[in-house]
Order: C-alpha cells, then structure tokens, then sequence
C-alpha cells in the first residue's frame, strides 16, 4: 500500500499493484487541508500518521481508513516535513513551522543561560512561557496524547534544527 496526501485535501491509501484505491480520508476539498508532506507508517502497520496544512495530526487505521485521532498542534504550517515513529511505535514526533521567522530557531526572547545551563530545563522553561513558539511535538502514537510533562522534563520540544528537513532520532 502506498500512504499519499493530495492539495486537494484528500488522504489516499493505494493498492501497488493495480494503483487501485483501497481508502480515502475525504475532507471538505479547501486549500487548508492540504496534504503536503509523508506519512509514516507505525512499526506494525497499523497505524498511519500524516500532518496537514490545517495544522492537525492525525492517525489512521492503516487497512480501512478509519481516524483513530486528530491532534491540533501549534505553529503556521506543515509544509514539507513527515512525522517520525519511535522504533517500539510508542511515539510520534510531529514538526511544525513556528509563527514568525521561518526558522527553527526562536529568536524572540531566546533563553540567555550559561553555555553550562541544563538544555532540557532551559527549553522546558522557555516553553512553557511561549507555547506558541513551539515547533515539535512528541506524542503517544496510540492515542495522540501530548507527551511533554513539564514537571519531569520528559520529551521537552527541543528546538531542532532541520531547514525544512526533519530527521529526529527515538531510542
């Protein structure tokens, strides 16, 4: 099966053999659903992941179609980037364009730390006290929960640099 988004806001999964349609994910036909960047596919086959010019995550039942989970994510688009699935299929992480510069990097109040400073503590702060310049999202790929706990440290959106390209690595 062949996982492809369309700019016509449709999401098709296609038989390789025949080029025939096995499923399609229908959406009101606008520009802001479009479909521009890869899909991943969980570790077992059963899931699909694609993000979408609506600024939405979502999760498919990989044989029928059916949405298991729609994710609202912050930032201005997602033009160009796949999501990534951890190795155990635990974990989708999700790359948006953060609002403003079209860059990874957050420039507007950048954290001022020493070269010594903690990098998860520090993100973790800056985040929390500028959510919209968020650009990664770590999510249980199950249920399309946010993973970030700001309390633990644990999956702290680190800014990553990726100019247009996203290739995170998951133990």
């Amino acid at each position: 099966t062949v996982y492809i988004g369309s700019t016509s806001g449709r999401f098709y999964a296609l038989d390789v053999s025949n080029g025939g349609q096995r499923w399609v994910f229908p959406t009101d036909g606008s520009t802001a659903w479009a479909f521009t960047g890869a899909a991943a596919l969980s570790p077992d086959g059963q899931r699909v992941y694609v993000g979408n010019e609506d600024m939405h995550a979502r999760a498919f039942q990989a044989d029928n179609g059916s949405l298991l989970w729609d994710k609202k994510l912050l930032g201005v688009g997602m033009r160009a980037v796949h999501p990534v699935v951890a190795d155990n299929g635990n974990v989708v992480i999700f790359q948006t364009t953060k609002a403003g510069m079209q860059s990874y990097l957050p420039t507007e109040d950048y954290p001022k730390t020493s070269l010594d400073a903690n990098p998860a503590s520090t993100w973790n702060s800056y985040y929390q006290r500028f959510p919209e310049r968020r650009a990664s999202f770590f999510l249980n790929a199950g249920t399309g929960n946010e993973l970030w706990d700001t309390a633990t440290e644990r999956f702290v959106p680190l800014p990553l640099p990726y100019w247009g390209m996203l290739a995170p690595v998951l133990d």
